[in-house]
Order: structure tokens, then sequence, then C-alpha cells
């Protein structure tokens, strides 16, 4: 399968999904988090019906069944271009932790940034500021209620942490969380094989190709579907304005 056919096919996924979601049923994430100043009606979280991050996996035959279906909340993103559903992920240099995280931008607050992909160039630009916040964490806040002030931590009921369904959630104290959670023997063969393959192991991040390319063309594919996401955006946005 060609790029173009797998972006193709990204962007008819994406329609299927949200064709089975009720936009009234979406929660403005800048409702709930306090940690850090959101956008209002910009993401909005859905308790199910998304996909996991594995469903990305290539090799979908080792994957657990549980992981491959749209039944995972999900935030959707009104401003997205490549990113309107997101469903968190795992880099590998995290992957021994297993949580799934997702990256939200700042209502206001911006950083400055440069771009390394033009050689000989200092080109600095201000970008919006992004914070990192972990899927089950959000799942808990917005659709788990709690009335214990001393319940601060939301825990997988089963130790499964990258499993944030809302039925694997619950808010939990400190020790309550911290069971099971004692130090890791470190393994020097698994870290192997994960750094083994990243670019810049082998001094090889000449080889990064840039993402304008890829922005543009999503940025095209999602301007043909504007009709049905329009829809869909404005009786999201509807409920909160």
């Amino acid at each position: 399968m060609s790029q173009e056919e797998k972006e193709k096919e990204i962007m008819i996924n994406r329609e299927d999904i949200l064709r089975n979601i009720n936009p009234k049923e979406g929660i403005d994430l800048s409702t709930f988090i306090t940690t850090h100043k959101v956008k209002p009606n910009q993401y909005f979280i859905f308790k199910t019906g998304g996909p996991h991050f594995f469903d990305r996996c290539k090799n979908k035959d080792v994957v657990d069944p549980k992981y491959l279906d749209l039944s995972w909340p999900f935030i959707y993103n009104v401003k997205g271009v490549k990113n309107k559903i997101i469903t968190g992920s795992i880099s590998k240099v995290k992957a021994s932790l297993g949580y799934i995280g997702c990256r939200l931008q700042h209502a206001d607050e911006m950083r400055e940034t440069q771009d390394f992909r033009t050689p000989g160039k200092e080109k600095f630009k201000k970008v919006i500021k992004e914070y990192e916040f972990l899927m089950h964490r959000l799942v808990g806040l917005a659709f788990i209620p709690n009335d214990n002030v001393d319940k601060t931590i939301v825990d997988h009921v089963d130790g499964v942490r990258c499993d944030y369904k809302i039925e694997n959630l619950r808010w939990a104290t400190y020790k309550q969380n911290s069971r099971g959670s004692a130090g890791q023997t470190p393994d020097p063969d698994a870290v192997y094989e994960i750094v083994n393959q990243t670019l810049w192991f082998h001094g090889k991040m000449n080889d990064y190709v840039g993402g304008k390319q890829l922005h543009n063309k999503h940025k095209e594919q999602t301007v043909k579907q504007l009709s049905f996401l329009e829809k869909f955006e404005k009786e999201l946005q509807g409920e909160t304005q």
C-alpha cells in the first residue's frame, strides 16, 4: 500500500468512527482540567467509540483483540488537521511505563523553537506550547465521580496501565496506587532492542524526512472532508456555546 493510499484509508476510518458518535456526548476538556489552561471548545473527550494506540500496529496478529476494536475513550480536536482524533501514544523511551499519553495545546502560552530542517540557517519561530496529559487521568476526571478528597490518583483496577477504559479505572489514594509498583530490575537487552531502532543511535538523523510535505498532504485531504466534519463540529461545539 502506498503512502497516499494509507493516508486515504486513515481519513476514511476517521469518518467511520465519527458517524457512530453522538457529538452531544463529548465533554470539553477545558471544563475540568485545572493544572493548565486548555483552550475552550477545542478538545472534547468521549467515553467510548475510538481506536486504541495499539490499533496502529502493523502486525495485528500478535495484538490482543481487545485493543483492535472501536470501544476506547478518545479526544476529538476541533482545530486539528492531521490529528483530529486523538487516541494517545507511548514513545519507545517510555514503553516500559505503559501509560498512554497525549499532548494538548495551551490556550495562550507560546514557546520559541528552531527549525533544524534548514541546514545553515538559524530560523526561530513561535509556536503554541503543548503539555502532556495521561489518557487514563483525563478519562477519570471526565467520567468517574470522586467524592473522596483523599483519593487523588486515577488507578488501573487490573494493573494494566495501557487499559484506560472507564470500567478499568477508579480513584485511589497514593498508597493504594503504589501496590505492586516496586522498582524494576533494568533489562539491558530490552532497552537495547528499543534504542537500536532509533535513528540517533545509528547516527542517521540526517535521514529524517521533514513533515512539511506530509502536513500539506493531510491538510488537502482534510479540506475534502469539511462538509462532514463541519457538521459534526457544529453539533459538538453547539453543546457548549
